[in-house]
């Protein structure tokens, strides 16, 4: 199966010159070169890359040294590109790499072993659309004949230089391209943590004319027949290439805190009796909302305080309110805002993660729906979700402690959607109309420090 795979150089490959070697060597395989640039990419980029590392001991070292020089970001394709091209690049470690391999002709130590290579399609899919947000060329393959038997199937490929599925292409190629095009939104699937994920080629029950006759007896005369393909089925855990990124482009709108300080124990929790092997780590700033998003009354309250809530607790006591018409229109569509953020968090959660990116993921994701996410200022807690891992029962605080493989977690999401004033005269209606707090009259101290992500 044709598929696409992401290719690195890194610095000591591009200072020592091995950029056109290692580019000669894929050409010469016969793959063909859909992207290339040279790029310095940000720590916080290569946070993201090497996000799966996080936990590891050299991971700060990793990411000082990918970042002292330039490196090369390719994105090749080919029948079996992954599997190939990892094994062109040798083992991980140089000693172990075969002569003939790019490791063992142009590496000795592990630290400076030139390249990475995407270790699956998922893996490869998501560092493509985190590489090359921009997309890639697609375009036609004058040397398949002489590479392939028979023409690989097209993967759907970004826009740049494409035209209408490129020179050289056949009536036929092109429909396959401009159909791959129409779903490159679906068709490029990531691993979320390891998690696999299968392309969806040919959609669900689709039936796609394939030409029969002139290959090994097949049919008669140029006659058509028409093939059903099943639909795969995606592997537990995969997210698609437009959420991956969705989430990055969330994640850069603030920069990531870096530093020794963001793995220490905060003072405040100087002399706790912790209960297991769980410790804090820091707390970001307090995010805001737009000013299209109707807040709570506690939103901007200096002490969180939720005065609707317990004036309607002093009103009802014990008592229920059962909600009809609009109103209960209103909250089923809460209920399902509500299962469409905590599923967008749910996807994002993964080993090597930290709760303040889950938070700034649910945060955005309620906001885009038009609600404000509940937990945010209530009673001053500073966050728009709790993430209570392990021994944390309920209402963990995000913060940027890495999620830890066999981590259990907790999401804890509300949202706040679509209040209006009811009218004093109906009966029923024991709660007040949520007050929507001027940002003028929002006090000049706060208990923590705010910064608003939509100002940009």
């Amino acid at each position: 199966m044709t598929e696409r795979t992401y290719i690195m150089i890194k610095p000591d490959g591009v200072q020592r010159g091995l950029v056109g070697s290692i580019v000669a060597r894929f050409e010469a395989k016969g793959f063909k070169l859909l992207a290339l640039k040279q790029a310095s990419p940000a720590r916080e980029h290569l946070e993201r890359h090497y996000a799966d590392l996080s936990a590891k001991k050299f991971f700060p070292s990793l990411i000082e040294y990918m970042a002292s020089a330039p490196v090369v970001a390719m994105v090749w394709e080919g029948e079996g590109v992954v599997a190939e091209g990892r094994k062109m690049l040798g083992a991980t470690k140089p000693s172990d790499s075969l002569l003939g391999t790019i490791r063992g002709d142009f590496c000795i130590d592990i630290g400076r072993n030139v390249c990475h290579g995407s270790d699956c399609v998922e893996a490869a899919e998501a560092e493509i659309a985190l590489w090359f947000p921009e997309g890639v060329n697609a375009y036609g393959d004058h040397s398949a004949p002489w590479v392939y038997e028979g023409p690989p199937a097209l993967v759907a490929g970004g826009a740049a230089g494409g035209g209408e599925g490129g020179a050289g292409l056949s009536a036929a190629d092109k429909k396959r391209l401009k159909k791959e095009r129409q779903k490159a939104a679906k068709a490029a699937a990531v691993a979320a943590g390891g998690g696999g994920a299968a392309a969806a080629e040919g959609g669900d029950g689709e039936e796609e004319e394939a030409e029969a006759g002139g290959g090994d007896g097949e049919g008669e005369g140029g006659a058509k027949k028409k093939k059903k393909k099943k639909k795969p089925k995606k592997k537990k855990g995969a997210v698609d290439a437009e959420f991956a990124a969705w989430c990055a482009e969330v994640l850069a709108r603030t920069p990531e805190p870096t530093g020794p300080e963001v793995l220490a124990v905060p003072a405040s929790f100087a002399g706790f009796d912790f209960t297991g092997e769980l410790r804090p780590a820091m707390v970001t700033p307090q995010v805001t909302v737009p000013e299209h998003i109707v807040e709570t009354d506690y939103a901007r309250d200096p002490q969180g305080r939720a005065h609707s809530e317990e004036v309607a607790k002093a009103a009802r006591g014990k008592d229920i309110e059962v909600l009809e018409g609009e109103d209960l229109e209103n909250m089923r569509e809460c209920c399902r805002l509500g299962r469409e953020v905590i599923d967008v968090g749910g996807k994002f959660l993964k080993k090597g993660v930290t709760g303040d990116q889950v938070d700034r993921i649910i945060h955005a994701a309620a906001v885009e729906r038009n609600s404000y996410p509940s937990p945010l200022n209530y009673y001053l807690f500073p966050k728009s979700v709790c993430v209570s891992p392990n021994e944390v029962i309920c209402h963990g605080i995000p913060d940027c402690r890495p999620i830890q493989e066999g981590d259990i977690i907790n999401l804890d999401v509300t949202v706040y959607y679509k209040v209006r004033c009811l009218p004093a005269a109906r009966p029923r209606a024991r709660l007040p109309a949520p007050k929507c707090v001027s940002r003028d009259a929002v006090p000049a101290s706060r208990s923590f420090p705010r910064f608003n992500i939509w100002d940009s």
